[in-house]
């Protein structure tokens, strides 16, 4: 697909979730007010971030399918990778603060002071409508991140975010409307603080997802091997062009930075051969690559040696 239409596909979907976030994170803020609730106000704080991830976003897309140059030689797709781990920070200091709040209103607690009793009347509808804007927004990335061939992170990392924001919606706002069973148990104690105690699993849960989640790009960023590597089938089409074109593949690197993945091929020449052979060998495994993978953003490097750069260890 064009990289026009990618960005166009992309900056839809996006301009859908800039909307939907808007309006959770106000409509989160209101309902929690009126509900007393802290684990709503997170819910609210967790639409946020995710409306200004978008808003960066969105200038992320544009720049992502823009082709490499000299001020990017491997293309500007590693900026989605700094856009998620970006986020995932922002997201981890939400998450550290949504459980000071909470530790802190216990402490309180155990010290003698009882916190305002919920108020669950706009916990249901709140729920019900919450959990269908997930569902739609779901509906939405996903459509269009297979449109365009599975390779965007962004889409794929906000797809990701809205169905953890409506699964934490969907089990809060159960464990909420279930809160006043407590008073007939011997849990009956901790039932005015049940909404601290449930944020800071719901927290724990969530910044798990966080973490991984900025490892994960960590690794791309540092330059750490692609999962493409362990794909013997791409590697096998490698090593077939080299030799359709008197090379043998000594080793294959395989990157990736967002969408964009960079592939070097190291050869061993059988015999002498002319630089025009080269750009050619590359050539054809761009075109075999991008056509492979459904990705335009696919470059690649054959460089010459006589024997393998990386030895395995056995």
């Amino acid at each position: 697909m064009p990289a026009k239409s990618q960005e166009k596909f992309e900056q839809k979907a996006l301009q859908y979730g800039i909307i939907a976030n808007a309006f959770m994170a106000g409509y989160g803020l209101w309902a929690s007010v009126a509900s007393n609730s802290s684990v709503v106000l997170f819910d609210s704080l967790y639409s946020t971030v995710m409306l200004c991830s978008i808003l960066v976003g969105k200038s992320i897309s544009r720049n992502a399918s823009r082709p490499r140059d000299r001020s990017y030689p491997y293309g500007y797709g590693g900026q989605e990778a700094v856009y998620v781990m970006f986020r995932c920070l922002v997201l981890a200091g939400v998450l550290g603060f949504g459980i000071f709040n909470a530790v802190y209103t216990i402490w309180s607690y155990i010290d003698g002071d009882v916190p305002p009793a919920l108020e669950l009347g706009q916990i249901l509808p709140y729920t019900i409508i919450m959990t269908i804007i997930c569902g739609l927004l779901w509906m939405n990335y996903r459509s269009n991140w297979i449109k365009l061939g599975r390779q965007s992170l962004i889409l794929r990392n906000e797809m990701q975010n809205v169905v953890a924001d409506g699964a934490y919606t969907v089990v809060t706002g159960i464990a909420l409307l279930a809160s006043p069973l407590l008073q007939i148990t011997p849990l009956a104690v901790i039932s005015p603080i049940f909404d601290s105690i449930l944020l800071i699993i719901c927290s724990v849960v969530i910044g798990k997802d966080a973490i991984q989640g900025f490892i994960f790009n960590l690794w791309q960023v540092s330059g750490g091997t692609s999962d493409l590597a362990n794909d013997k089938s791409l590697e096998q089409q490698v090593e077939g062009i080299c030799s359709n074109h008197a090379m043998a593949l000594q080793n294959l690197l395989i990157t990736q930075l967002g969408r964009s993945v960079l592939i070097v091929a190291y050869c061993n020449a059988e015999h002498a051969i002319q630089p025009s052979q080269i750009d050619n060998t590359r050539h054809a495994i761009n075109q075999a690559l991008q056509s492979e993978l459904q990705n335009p953003n696919v470059a690649s490097e054959v460089i010459l040696t006589s024997e393998p750069v990386f030895v395995s260890s056995t």
